[in-house]
């Protein structure tokens, strides 16, 4: 078992806390002949990639992902400093750093000095550099497959966090035109990970 950071957006954070249960990553690499090139090199078809795992962004069934998220640290002056204050961006929720006991963070905070230092402690802290320690939510990998984006089912676009399940109206064209909205028009192969919250 692995367990590596999943970098989100806002508004897959808030599907996730909301309970959704999958997500969806493109494939990289994919020419026009479905073949995928690794470094450099054409290593295997789109539809193999079942088979390989470890290209996936997910890891494999069983592995462990912590969501890295955009968020804020603060100094908790009624701890003399010694931990902070994670707010994050996407639902201002604060974890304070001494009630569930986390370990002092002052190397990564020593690694921002000069974000601090130059005034921007109001500012959030992209995802892509948020810690291990900072992460609030945590996910178990059920399982990953491969398949186009056009394929998506009714009840994969609900488990992806598109409406809720008891509403009429429909999800597969909402999640489309999302997806489109952030990755561009077309059918591209993508990664499909079904997860459960564990934290």
């Amino acid at each position: 078992m692995k367990e590596r950071g999943l970098i989100c957006n806002q508004r897959t954070v808030l599907a996730i806390l909301a309970g959704a249960t999958q997500d969806r990553r493109p494939v990289k690499g994919v020419g026009l002949d479905n073949r995928i090139k690794w470094k450099g090199k054409i290593v295997c078809n789109v539809l193999d990639l079942e088979k390989s795992l470890d290209k996936s962004p997910f890891g494999v069934p069983g592995d462990r992902l912590y969501v890295r998220e955009t968020m804020q640290c603060i100094r908790e002056m009624e701890t003399g400093g010694i931990y902070y204050d994670t707010i994050y961006s996407a639902n201002g929720e604060h974890f304070k750093g001494h009630e569930r006991g986390e370990v002092q963070c002052d190397d990564w905070f020593e690694a921002y000095r000069d974000w601090w230092n130059a005034g921007k402690e109001s500012r959030f802290i992209p995802s892509i550099h948020m810690p291990r320690w900072a992460s609030r939510i945590t996910l178990e990998v059920k399982r990953v497959w491969v398949e186009r984006v056009q394929d998506i089912s009714e009840r994969d676009a609900t488990a992806e966090g598109i409406g809720h399940p008891l509403t009429r109206d429909c999800k597969k064209p909402a999640f489309l035109r999302l997806w489109e909205s952030i990755y561009g028009p077309g059918n591209p192969w993508v990664w499909c990970c079904e997860y459960e919250r564990e934290a």
